[in-house]
């Protein structure tokens, strides 16, 4: 079970049983055989995802991977951008006809990491692309957002100054060309996580941020006016302890925050938190839930406002589930107070960075899952209703895009007896063997071949991770299943 904490208030409820065990439009994995992770979603149209990510399939250096999927999590088009540095992509935005991306590089001669923010056409071609930061120094771009024409990104430094790190925002225009620099605090150490357009010019961000003379970082809230440069922040340390913020939302009241808090360190580890503010960044009501466990981490990473005024967040748990973490996704009423929550994933890790409301009142959520076997993690995409429906944990169908190959296949993984395969084009199988990890290597008989069709008996394979090899007339497909 787990608790909600506010004030001298305590709920009981169950993730499991307040689950509604219905299909969502789709739940599906994307990526190579190296390590993948899900970071942003934007829906570009109805029906038609951007889904930003990385990939280290280009000399295991991770990189920016960009997919566009349809209405069923087809792929109509994707693009890894290859470099020999590395481009871990952070968040995305668009603005006009264009995508903007920021994130982290090593592509200078010096040994510092620097923020970058790259511009992206909507034929997925790159067209510009800056480095942000102090040189000679560990800069990370986190957060981007726009406003008008003008493109804002904050970025973190770290070692300048006193500061251990210290946040920056900066502004850029279409063209590339850098207009101005804000910082929120002059001294003591500060992160943004997530900024969002609020109104009247302004917007709001959130992260964590301490003083000088403070041990512990907790979370605050700001607003930035872009016409007048002038900033306001407030933190809630009284309220949460040991926090930061990690998403947020405008609201019919202000803004909520999603985040993490050590608030209940005594009894438990990380907590995730709602924090309601005014529109005036004063203090209105705060959710922390927490478990009774020390060892079990619950993280909010991110959240949106329903057309209903409710919130939703994704992050990850490790409360309940089927693994380490398990990608988590909850819903509240506008107050702040618990509808109902799902949990899901495979056996191990599994968690949920991004969440996106669709122009048909639903969800899409982004994230990343190690479905296909430890430390091979792949990018996680769940399509719902606006109910936030989704299937059972114990199957799952996926979809690997073969950056080689024209042609997807779908699988049932995992897999109790029978794994059922699917080819969208026309597929003439020359063979088939599965292999264990110590390499020992077996024929798998069909049980129905057909064109596009497969029926692959795992009834007598011991409990585990193989790779399913699938020879055809033009392709060769390298599948990890996992048996239970």
């Amino acid at each position: 079970m787990l608790k909600f904490s506010t004030f001298i208030l305590v709920i009981f409820f169950s993730l499991q049983l307040s689950t509604k065990a219905q299909s969502p439009f789709f739940t599906k994995t994307y990526g190579d055989y190296y390590l993948n992770e899900g970071c942003n979603v934007i829906e570009m149209e109805a029906g038609k995802y951007f889904v930003l990510a990385n990939s280290s399939v280009f000399n295991n250096t991770l990189n920016p991977v960009i997919f566009i999927l349809g209405d069923t999590g087809q792929i109509i088009k994707k693009t890894i951008f290859p470099s020999n540095f590395i481009y871990k992509a952070r968040k995305s935005i668009k603005l006009n006809d264009a995508y903007y991306i920021c994130g982290i590089t090593d592509n200078t001669t010096s040994n510092d990491y620097d923020g970058f923010v790259m511009k992206i056409d909507t034929a997925l071609n790159i067209v510009w692309n800056k480095n942000i930061g102090t040189n000679d120094f560990w800069n990370d771009a986190t957060a981007i957002i726009s406003y008008g024409d003008t493109v804002f990104v904050a970025y973190s430094t770290w070692g300048e100054g006193s500061s251990n790190v210290n946040t920056k925002i900066i502004s850029f225009n279409t063209n590339g060309d850098s207009i101005s620099t804000f910082i929120p605090y002059l001294s003591g150490d500060s992160k943004i996580n997530a900024m969002i357009y609020y109104n009247d010019s302004l917007i709001a961000f959130t992260g964590s941020k301490k003083s000088i003379l403070d041990t512990v970082s907790t979370c605050f809230i700001g607003f930035m006016n872009t016409l007048t440069n002038e900033i306001t922040t407030n933190d809630y340390f009284s309220y949460l302890g040991e926090s930061t913020g990690n998403g947020l939302t405008k609201t019919d009241i202000g803004l909520t925050i999603c985040g993490t808090t050590e608030k209940f360190k005594n009894t438990t580890k990380k907590d995730g938190f709602l924090l309601l503010v005014n529109a005036d960044l004063s203090y209105h009501f705060d959710m922390v839930i927490s478990d009774n466990n020390f060892s079990d981490d619950d993280e909010f990473l991110d959240i949106v406002k329903d057309d209903e005024s409710n919130l939703m967040v994704t992050g990850y748990t490790k409360s309940f589930g089927l693994g380490n973490e398990d990608m988590l996704l909850y819903k509240f009423n506008a107050g702040g107070w618990y509808i109902w929550s799902h949990t899901f994933g495979s056996p191990r890790f599994d968690k949920g960075i991004s969440l996106t409301l669709c122009s048909d009142s639903g969800f899409i959520a982004v994230g990343t899952t190690e479905l296909n076997g430890m430390n091979n993690r792949d990018i996680l995409v769940v399509r719902s209703n606006k109910d936030l429906d989704v299937k059972d944990n114990s199957t799952y169908v996926i979809k690997v895009p073969e950056y080689g190959s024209n042609s997807l296949v779908s699988f049932t993984n995992p897999v109790s007896n029978i794994c059922r395969i699917n080819f969208e084009t026309f597929q003439t199988i020359k063979q088939i063997s599965i292999s264990t990890l110590d390499g020992k290597i077996t024929q798998i008989p069909c049980l129905n071949n057909n064109q596009n069709n497969l029926e692959l008996d795992f009834s007598n394979f011991l409990t585990g991770l193989y790779i399913l090899k699938i020879q055809t007339s033009t392709d060769i497909y390298n599948l990890k299943v996992v048996k239970l």
